[in-house]
């Protein structure tokens, strides 16, 4: 670890640039004189990590930042590259602030529990770009901020419930059809925020009926990376745009208003869907 810590590290100023491994960004695995494995994780804490603000640059074999508790971001500057995680918590990884951008990992966010309240997100990961990874009882809430999320696998993914309550979320998710751009185990709901989602038909979800703003499921053709599309209404005025930055055949749609009786055209590329909300949620995935 470039920075180890026992039960508790909060870090409120400054500026850091740490190299753990050989600065690769790719899983590494050293080892001292006596054969013993050497930790290449960015900054490590035994309990809780607070971070208020900084400047990080981190290149890392391991896990960028890694708490064996709970990880809260408030604020700061991170440019993240990492072999596995960026950020990782053994329980629940909180960011209310700051910006992290993760040009690549395995998985982006990884905890029991991923809670994101605020600050601007972008990421690129070669499994899943949030993964809350509990037994079951996983929660994987959004309430505000600004995420953008590239993944090879699912592009978010709860092993319990998923829910949007606000932010803005776009998603360029897998173009395999094995994963999908939403993934979860036990509900999804959706209340508030802008959500744009485009991935692999194949595993495709969209979120629930107890969810209060309307969301649209639909699969298309073939589309590549470059693909915009764009969420209108009945008299043309754009509620979501977005620039796909890998390729896909199926999206999901959601946005404040999107209500129930509405009717709305999704453009993809040169195509046109018409749609109209009988119910709040269109296509189930």
């Amino acid at each position: 670890d470039c920075i180890s810590a026992g039960a508790y590290l909060q870090i409120d100023g400054g500026s850091l640039n740490l190299t753990a491994g050989k600065g690769s960004a790719e899983k590494t695995v050293m080892r001292d004189e006596d054969g013993n494995e050497i930790s290449t994780k960015g900054i490590k804490a035994a309990g809780q990590m607070i971070l208020n603000g900084r400047s990080f640059s981190i290149d890392s074999g391991d896990d960028a930042l890694h708490s064996d508790s709970s990880l809260f971001v408030n604020g700061g500057s991170f440019q993240i590259a990492s072999g596995d995680d960026g950020l990782h918590a053994d329980e629940t990884v909180n960011v209310a602030g700051g910006t992290v951008n993760i040009s690549t990992c395995y998985e982006g966010i990884e905890g029991k529990d991923v809670v994101i309240s605020g600050g601007s997100i972008r990421l690129y990961a070669t499994d899943d770009g949030l993964n809350a990874a509990g037994e079951g009882s996983s929660t994987l809430l959004i309430s505000g901020g600004t995420l953008y999320v590239n993944a090879d696998g699912d592009g978010v993914d709860s092993n319990g419930d998923f829910k949007v309550t606000g932010g803005e979320i776009y998603i360029s998710g897998p173009e395999s059809d094995a994963n999908g751009a939403i993934d979860y185990e036990g509900s999804a709901q959706i209340t508030g925020g802008r959500l744009a989602a485009l991935g692999a038909a194949g595993m495709a979800m969209n979120f629930g009926e107890s969810s209060t703003q309307g969301a649209a499921l639909i699969n298309t053709s073939a589309c590549k990376a470059g693909t915009e599309v764009r969420l209108e209404d009945e008299e043309g005025n754009v509620l979501i745009s977005y620039t796909a930055e890998s390729g896909f055949n199926s999206l999901v749609v959601s946005c404040p208003e999107m209500v129930q009786g509405g009717k709305y055209i999704v453009y993809v590329g040169s195509e046109e869907y018409e749609i109209t909300l009988e119910d709040l949620i269109y296509g189930k995935g």
